[in-house]
């Protein structure tokens, strides 16, 4: 990885964490530590959100007139400003420091760009569950709404009604993918997986950690 991401990344780290004994939370405490860090700190990019559905119209397929993937990776991680897929990634590098497994999950929401989503993975219910930083940050809901939901919410919340290809609602960002985006491989060829069967709410797991309203 980049050193200087990999350094940035591990201060993050210390700041979510700094008035806390990390070493006492249970993983999904550290998973809604960071989700609500990011909430509170990352900034949308909407202006290249605007230019990306523009050229959506107009490349017909083209490459886009737009930042790299990588750049949009490391301006969310630099400088908190981004958009959902860059925002996610941001998110899956951040859960990674603390050891928890996590996806990047594409999903129609309705809007002309397809969304990007976080899928956690749960050991202690051994289930995935989605978290979307993004609509909290752009008003769609709060934390409680985009933490830790299921397919059907997902549903409810606009999310995953329209296959996005081969007849999938859900589709992975395959972990070579993000490997690339962050310089641990210099290459990949298939950018989407399908999804795990063990998506579920975990909900149920009772936890001390709650959100402040």
């Amino acid at each position: 990885m980049d050193e200087l991401l990999r350094q940035t990344l591990i201060s993050r780290i210390k700041d979510i964490f700094a008035e806390v004994e990390v070493d006492s939370m249970s993983q999904y405490q550290k998973r809604q530590a960071i989700f609500s860090y990011l909430c509170d700190s990352v900034q949308y990019d909407f202006s290249l959100l605007d230019k990306i559905a523009e050229n959506e119209r107009i490349t017909e397929g083209r490459l886009r007139n737009r930042r790299s993937p990588v750049e949009e990776l490391h301006k969310a991680v630099f400088d908190n400003v981004g958009i959902c897929s860059s925002i996610s990634q941001y998110y899956k590098l951040l859960l990674e420091q603390v050891g928890i497994s996590s996806y990047c999950v594409v999903c129609d929401n309705g809007m002309p760009v397809k969304h990007q989503i976080a899928m956690v993975y749960d050991e202690s219910s051994n289930s995935y569950s989605f978290d979307d930083i993004t609509s909290v940050i752009v008003g769609l809901g709060n934390k409680s709404d985009f933490f830790d939901y299921d397919i059907s919410k997902a549903n409810r919340n606009g999310q995953g009604k329209a296959p996005v290809i081969d007849n999938q609602n859900f589709v992975i960002l395959a972990e070579e993918y993000i490997d690339y985006l962050v310089d641990r491989r210099q290459s990949f060829s298939k950018p989407l997986t399908r999804m795990p069967i063990n998506i579920r709410s975990v909900s149920e797991v009772v936890d001390s950690f709650v959100f402040e309203k």
